[in-house]
């Protein structure tokens, strides 16, 4: 016969066992709506200016230290496994693949770009100055801003829906898209059109720059930089809900919005982007967490190095202005990266206390890049970031002194468990006595 000691706890293991299962469950579940808490105010302020600013979905999220403490989903798409676009924030994912790169000796951060590839850049008014790799992520090549050649970077549905409903005559793009070393060895980067400034003197931020590293990043490993990401970035960090192509989130991608000319808001298709080191990167918020508590960490994120300290520390550190290799530092003390593209915002930052570090993540699906500049829609943007920061700081305040945070599920599962364990083992202990 088994002895009832044994038996209780066994069962008693198990209740505690499925209590930390099921509250790991409800804290990163991918179809909940929220996890974690914030005050009422703050989630009533949020509302308000999602309503101010016609803002149809969003997602946002609180990191301290190395948790994820808070997430919710709002408005017509709130489901947390909803992936928005990420615009600008993608530069962050490819200065964090080529830092990688660095970090394993294939690259030279201050050679010459030519050296890796099979044709020479120059800017023509500067013909004897280099192009470096660290000139490119720090938007200090020289390039133009954005793309001298139309709507290369996006794929034809939604250039059909721009010349639809917008009012644009841009031409379809022949089926397949064509890829891109064929445009940049089309003679793009030999026209005196993509250069502004001497190399290596100048901050002048570059869509475009970053759009010619993702073609010399395919010419440095032989393999795309999409792919490269996926692999050795996304899939390690568990970002299971990102990546670069639409078709890859049927059924759970964030519609974007646009306000056309007329006054009226209306949904887009979902659309690929061919500038796969600029703008094209989609996630959830619980993903990009992922993401951002590795850079607000010394480079790790559960356990996993995504790059060394002194390389996060060389990648946040200001080069010519208050940007970095691929990340700002912003003047109210935060540092990270936005983005905006059609029909999406986002806002991915982090401050540090005394605490520690602690962060907001903030994805929209509506942006103001077709009509004209939407004030109402920005202000909301700004309100809701510093509505986040603020409630950042007092979670971050609570979690070490003042205060105590409430407890997360999960540990109190396992206080239960552990509780359930003791009084078994005391109740047993009392029958075998009465025997």
């Amino acid at each position: 016969m088994k002895s009832p000691l044994i038996s209780l706890t066994v069962i008693a293991l198990l209740l505690s066992l499925s209590g930390l299962v099921g509250s790991a469950s409800l804290f990163f579940s991918q179809d909940s709506t929220e996890v974690g808490s914030i005050s009422p105010d703050c989630d009533e302020n949020i509302i308000r200016e999602m309503d101010e600013g016609e803002i149809p979905s969003l997602q946002a999220g609180i990191v301290v230290g190395e948790e994820l403490v808070w997430a919710k989903g709002y408005g017509e798409q709130p489901s947390l496994d909803t992936v928005f676009m990420l615009g600008s924030i993608s530069k962050t994912f490819t200065s964090t693949a080529f830092l990688q790169l660095y970090e394993d000796g294939t690259i030279d951060l201050d050679a010459d770009v030519n050296t890796y590839l099979d044709f020479s850049i120059r800017n023509p008014s500067y013909p004897s100055e280099a192009i470096t790799i660290r000139q490119l992520l720090s938007h200090t090549s020289g390039l133009v801003r954005d793309y001298p050649y139309g709507l290369y970077w996006y794929g034809n549905s939604i250039v059909g829906w721009l010349n639809d409903y917008a009012g644009s005559s841009y031409s379809l793009w022949p089926d397949p898209h064509p890829p891109l070393d064929d445009m940049v060895q089309g003679s793009w980067m030999s026209s005196s059109a993509v250069w502004a400034y001497e190399p290596g003197t100048v901050f002048s931020y570059s869509n475009f720059g970053y759009a010619f590293l993702a073609y010399l990043f395919e010419q440095i490993t032989g393999q795309s930089l999409p792919d490269y990401v996926e692999v050795n970035i996304m899939a390690p960090l568990g970002m299971t809900d990102a990546g670069y192509w639409g078709a890859d989130f049927l059924g759970q991608h964030a519609f974007p919005h646009e306000r056309l000319a007329n006054g009226t808001i209306c949904a887009l298709p979902v659309f690929d982007a061919w500038d796969f080191g600029a703008g094209p990167v989609r996630s959830s918020v619980q993903s990009l967490a992922r993401f951002l508590i590795a850079h607000m960490n010394e480079g790790t994120c559960e356990g996993f190095q995504l790059l060394e300290p002194e390389t996060i520390a060389l990648m946040h550190a200001p080069v010519l202005s208050s940007y970095g290799l691929g990340w700002y530092r912003y003047g109210s003390g935060s540092q990270g990266h936005g983005g905006v593209d059609i029909g999406f915002m986002a806002e991915m930052q982090f401050r540090i206390n005394e605490r520690g570090p602690y962060g907001i993540i903030l994805l929209i699906n509506r942006a103001s890049t077709i009509a004209s500049r939407d004030n109402e829609l920005l202000s909301s943007q700004a309100a809701i970031t510093n509505l986040l920061f603020e409630e950042a700081a007092l979670i971050s305040n609570q979690s070490t002194g003042g205060t105590p945070p409430t407890p997360p599920l999960f540990l109190i599962g396992l206080l239960a468990g552990t509780a359930a364990i003791s009084t078994t083992v005391v109740t047993a202990i009392v029958l075998k006595r009465r025997r």
